[in-house]
């Protein structure tokens, strides 16, 4: 049961992160290529982490 509950907890605090440190990846990709490019698949990205999180944490409940 633990178990359970530290994953969904590990998940919600890389939600915190990882959003942030693609963003500014991809900032800095599209100084060096400049394009919207990398801000586009960043978007993508997010949306998709989102969505998969959230269904994660549906399911769990």
């Amino acid at each position: 049961m633990m178990g359970k509950e530290w994953d969904i907890s590990n998940i919600a605090d890389s939600l915190y992160i990882l959003p942030d440190f693609l963003l500014k990846i991809s900032l800095f990709l599209n100084q060096i290529f400049l394009s919207n490019f990398f801000l586009e698949i960043f978007l993508k990205l997010s949306i998709i982490l989102f969505l998969k999180i959230r269904l994660i944490y549906r399911q769990k409940r």
